[in-house]
């Protein structure tokens, strides 16, 4: 089984290129209204902690407590997130 490794999250990191296993918080979206509002339809908004289960190519899958979510790259890189415990 791979390692797991602990993301050390600077101020301003987006969910663009986070690695698998690491439990972050949304703390942030980049963006317009339209934006938002389609993250908000899929459960995710600022405040919501999620896991990140699978990362490749910068796209994402998250899992919260709504279930698991597909992130494209382009999407990531406008949510803005911090390290949970």
């Amino acid at each position: 089984m791979r390692a797991r490794r602990r993301a050390s999250l600077a101020a301003g990191s987006t969910l663009e290129g986070q690695p698998v296993g690491s439990v972050l918080r949304l703390t942030g979206v980049d963006g317009g209204r339209r934006r938002r509002a389609q993250l908000f339809g899929l459960g995710l908004r600022a405040g919501t902690e999620v896991v990140v289960t699978q990362a490749r190519g910068g796209g994402v899958v998250v899992a919260s407590d709504t279930g698991r979510v597909a992130v494209g790259r382009e999407m990531a890189r406008h949510l803005h997130v911090e390290e949970v415990g």
